[in-house]
């Protein structure tokens, strides 16, 4: 008789997800390792051959744990309990000790960095925001790095391995510290086990399922684009059921190619100059005051001329003009999306394709006009959920910029006077958004402030003032400079072990307030709330103006939310908690967090019920997200007992109010999925009850 095989059944090789044998640099680089056999270890794989390395194995394969967030904490807490009645005089709180026990009894347990996935599942606050709850405020990681570094000195200095976040197809990319998603992710952690214990309190809690829906998604939907057939079914089969028959007022064109021939004319490319005129009114109208890329007047002239010219072919204009054009009629069709919703989608999906198909002309040459229009092309993919790729052409046009020396006061002087105007109108622009951009997705920015002198441009003389009141783009400026610092400075990225997990020190978040308070003090009468100006434009640019500076005011001071919120689960679960009570100057600073959120959150109400609020063309919603996000995360891990304050009181009927006004409004791709996921936290924590 045959003698049967013990241990595991092996996988047939179709089937196996994970690479029988990875070799080293595949590991490191986190790719599939690929050999032609399929099993055979001594051959090298595809990637090592490619790039004619040598192909080893040698790194220790990682040990994997499996099941869901609730099951393997149901799972650490019955073995938690089991050591503790097994060895009732020994602290096995302590990690040492666990370690010592293991020793006494010869077993080998694995070392820290084999445990990547069960810290993540046990520790409740990312390491790159706020320690956790078992460690004290000063303890860094983890508690066995700390208590061994001194024994190994080889732990000192380590460059610690961060997170890539998943997208739902393709490759994962870096979120930093800062990002907004980095802190969701974290929250749907403390999500995943405040479930379980809910479950084992409230087992028929409707809240149960969810929250473990909430908790079960670790992907970004919001930074790649939909999948074709998802996107097709949202913007073509609904428009249909919510409007009905395409309107008369937007005539159909015909598709023109997406290579035309050299004898392709400009005009034979756009609809007719009465439907064009519309498009571009509407873009100037609608995206140009949050956007500030051209003179009016001087874009006007030049368009005008071009349709005196009926037989301009394509080949002998800017690529960068013309794509300029295209997007306008993109978000001009966008805005005008309520006249007929379907042709309106085909019309921005026609001439974005146009746009696209001439990315290699953009590119290829640094003009002024070509990074107006990668500036367009970048706003509207943003928007569209495609934001990895908008940050790669916001940084191609910020460097396409610098190299036409537009960062620098000193390069003008070949320009007249208007051009040198619009010239540092598309830099501040371009560098404002850059930005924003980087501390909301935690990445490094492509321009050194150093390096920058150019002054601001004159509003009066491009735009007698109609679009932005007087100093605000040199506040705005100041704003989105205070801003870089904080990413850098609150949320920088951890360059060793000894860094990964440690709070920002509580002196440099209270310096960050006492500046962000000098600049409110030190706004210009014009720039108030108090005393905002009866033009809609600038009222809105002022209103969200202050909406920023309390959206960063809630950035600086989120760490210390997410720390009291991590200590309070942790109680809420039984666990050890070694720093057992908060430092007053903790609490006082993450219940400011909670302050600087609702008034960003009142604010944001008054440009939602005045109608001047934007969910399409600019980024009003995200404010949105971000601040009922923190509003919400306050309630996740309150004790059971505990009542509403009054302020308690206040701040949830804040997030109510704005997202009963928001319910209504379309919103853009992107803010549609960001919005959502903050109102499902909302609803967890019984906002809405």
């Amino acid at each position: 008789a045959k003698t049967k095989k013990t241990g595991k059944a092996r996988i047939p090789d179709h089937l196996r997800r994970r690479a029988l044998v990875s070799c080293d640099r595949c590991k490191k680089r986190r790719i599939r390792c690929s050999r032609s056999s399929g099993s055979d270890a001594n051959e090298p794989c595809q990637s090592c051959l490619e790039v004619g390395v040598n192909c080893e194995s040698t790194l220790p394969r990682k040990t994997r744990i499996y099941g869901s967030v609730e099951t393997l904490s149901v799972r650490y807490r019955v073995l938690d309990t089991l050591i503790k009645g097994l060895y009732p005089d020994r602290d096995t709180n302590n990690i040492e000790t666990l370690y010592a026990i293991a020793e006494a009894h010869d077993i080998q347990l694995p070392t820290f960095d084999e445990q990547t996935v069960a810290e993540e599942v046990f520790n409740q606050p990312p390491k790159q925001n706020a320690p956790s709850p078992q460690q004290s405020a000063g303890s860094a990681g983890s508690p066995s790095i700390g208590s061994r570094e001194s024994e190994n000195p080889d732990l000192k200095g380590k460059v610690v391995e961060e997170k890539l976040v998943p997208m739902p197809q393709g490759p994962s990319h870096y979120i930093g510290p800062s990002s907004s998603f980095g802190f969701v992710l974290t929250v749907r952690n403390m999500v995943a086990e405040f479930n379980a214990a809910l479950r084992t309190i409230q087992p028929d809690d409707e809240r149960t399922k969810l929250s473990a829906d909430f908790a079960g998604s670790n992907w970004s939907k919001a930074l790649e684009p939909i999948v074709k057939d998802e996107s097709d079914e949202s913007s073509e089969d609904n428009t249909d059921r919510q409007f009905g028959e395409p309107s008369s007022r937007i005539p159909r064109q015909r598709a023109p190619s997406l290579f035309p021939s050299s004898r392709v004319t400009v005009l034979s490319l756009l609809p007719i100059k009465e439907v064009t005129d519309t498009f571009v009114d509407a873009y100037f109208e609608s995206v140009h005051p949050n956007y500030l890329l051209f003179h009016r007047p001087t874009f006007q002239l030049r368009y005008e001329n071009m349709w005196t010219q009926p037989h301009l072919l394509l080949r002998d204009i800017e690529p960068g003009w013309i794509c300029c054009i295209f997007m306008m009629i993109v978000f001009g069709a966008q805005n005008l999306e309520d006249r007929d919703a379907r042709q309106s989608m085909q019309i921005q999906r026609h001439y974005l394709n146009l746009v696209q198909s001439r990315m290699h002309h953009l590119i290829s040459a640094s003009t002024l006009i070509n990074v107006q229009a990668i500036l367009l092309l970048q706003l509207y993919q943003h928007n569209c959920t495609e934001r990895n790729s908008a940050f790669m052409l916001l940084g191609c046009a910020s460097r396409m910029a610098m190299a036409l020396g537009m960062h620098r006061a000193g390069t003008s002087g070949g320009f007249d006077d208007m051009e040198r105007e619009v010239r540092k109108r598309v830099w501040w622009t371009a560098y404002m958004f850059e930005q924003n951009q980087c501390a909301i997705l935690g990445r490094p920015c492509a321009i050194d402030d150093s390096e920058v002198n150019v002054t601001f441009p004159d509003e009066m003389m491009l735009d007698g003032g109609s679009s932005v009141p007087a100093g605000f783009i040199d506040y705005s400026v100041r704003l989105m400079k205070l801003l870089s610092d904080v990413r850098r400075k609150i949320y920088s990225s951890p360059s060793s072990a000894t860094q990964q997990g440690e709070s920002p020190k509580m002196s440099v978040a209270v310096q960050f307030l006492l500046d962000l308070d000098s600049w409110s003090h030190s706004l210009p009468s014009s720039l108030r709330l108090e005393n905002l100006s009866p033009i809609p434009k600038h009222r809105r640019a002022v209103i969200l103006m202050h909406i920023q500076f309390h959206q960063i005011q809630s950035l600086v001071t989120r760490p210390f939310i997410l720390r009291k919120v991590g200590v309070q689960l942790a109680r809420k679960l039984g666990r050890h908690v070694r720093s057992h009570d908060l430092d007053k100057d903790e609490l006082n600073l993450s219940h400011a967090c909670g302050t600087y959120s609702r008034k960003a959150t009142l604010l944001l109400h008054q440009l939602l019920v005045t109608g001047m609020f934007d969910g399409v063309a600019w980024i009003d919603a995200y404010y949105i997200y971000h601040s009922v996000f923190i509003l919400a995360l306050d309630f996740l891990a309150r004790p059971w007992d505990e009542h509403d304050t009054t302020e308690d009181i206040s701040r949830k009927k804040a997030v109510r109010d704005v997202m009963t006004s928001l319910q209504p409004l379309k919103l853009c791709p992107t803010f549609t999925v960001l919005t959502q996921v903050a109102l499902q936290l909302a609803k967890i924590v019984g906002i809405f009850d």
